[in-house]
């Protein structure tokens, strides 16, 4: 008697496990590549920040900013004023004898620095008690003559009525249209 060996079957993966494979590389590739990315990223910005801390320290502090921390500087493009001019603000009250006695409170201290000469200079200071308002309270307009360009003009101001104070607008009234 011979037994008949019966061919073997060979069993195929079900649709189901297919499509999970499938799924599964595909979520394996797209970690590895966002990993990847990431970490050049990560890389590029390290990479960058170190090359800008060795130049800070080679270079030293550009033009106009003196790395004082009482000194917080805008420069022109940041302002958006009328007549382009960076600001640098004061917190050593450098100027504090220049603030009238009639503020009790003390002054502001500022200066501009306009890209251009300007015979008479019109400073807009805007007051408010809201530090996030977008618009001042109450506003004044003060004038400075023959304003020498790239040259500190310094802009003290005060007003006891407001918790805060600042440069609002710069023009030059005598600027050609």
């Amino acid at each position: 008697m011979t037994d008949a060996v019966a061919p073997a079957r060979r069993r195929r993966l079900s649709r189901g496990a297919i499509i999970g494979i499938v799924a599964g590389a595909t979520v394996l590739v797209a970690l590895v590549t966002f990993a990847t990315i990431g970490a050049i990223n990560l890389a590029t910005t390290a990479a960058t920040m170190a090359r800008d801390a060795i130049e800070s320290e080679v270079e030293g502090p550009s033009a106009g900013e003196s790395g004082d921390p009482a000194v917080e500087r805008f420069q022109s493009g940041e302002t958006l004023f009328a007549f382009p001019a960076a600001i640098e603000f004061y917190a050593d009250d450098r100027y504090g004898a220049e603030c009238p006695a009639e503020h009790e409170q003390g002054c502001w201290q500022s200066a501009l620095f306009t890209e251009a000469d300007c015979d008479t200079l019109q400073i807009q200071l805007g007051f408010g008690n809201d530090a996030d308002a977008m618009f001042p309270e109450h506003l004044e307009t003060i004038e400075k003559q023959d304003v020498l360009g790239n040259e500190a003009t310094i802009v003290v101001f005060g007003n006891d009525d407001y918790g805060y104070g600042w440069i609002n607008q710069v023009t030059c009234l005598d600027a050609p249209s």
